[in-house]
């Protein structure tokens, strides 16, 4: 296995450990909804915004976790899949990763907008640039075996 092969295989790790890290924290901020808020199960069943708006972050950053990530997954595995990895692309998945990361920490803490949003930004930036390695190698392979 190359480097920039163990590489990309860590920062999809590392995006995955943050999904992990999100839903443990998610658990944690409804347990301590249940004893805290007096949340009873019947309150939550059909009705999800009875939770407090800090269990909502959670959850909803939780759900941002299958999102743009999805983009990001598919990108790698494309990569991986065709053994064209490079600097460049491994560069922007961990850069990519370091902004879901931030996002994370915003979104679930002051969940400041603006920043949020800058956060977002960098990761969507990071997984349009991937999507443009591939399609440029796509191009270009194809171009060359024709």
């Amino acid at each position: 296995m190359s480097l920039l092969t163990y590489l990309l295989v860590w920062s999809v790790f590392l995006q995955v450990c943050l999904t992990f890290v999100v839903l443990f924290k998610m658990r944690f901020v409804r347990v301590k909804a249940f004893k805290e808020s007096g949340i009873k199960m019947s309150d939550i069943a059909l009705n999800p915004d009875a939770w407090p708006d800090y269990v909502r972050k959670v959850q909803n950053n939780y759900i941002n976790q299958f999102e743009m990530p999805v983009l990001f997954y598919m990108a790698c595995a494309l990569v991986l899949i065709f053994s064209v990895e490079s600097w460049l692309f491994v560069i922007l998945a961990f850069v990519f990763v370091i902004s879901r990361v931030v996002h994370m920490l915003i979104h679930t803490g002051s969940n400041r907008i603006k920043y949020r949003f800058s956060a977002f930004l960098v990761g969507v930036i990071c997984v349009m640039g991937q999507w443009g390695y591939i399609m440029f190698i796509a191009t270009n392979a194809y171009l060359i075996s024709n």
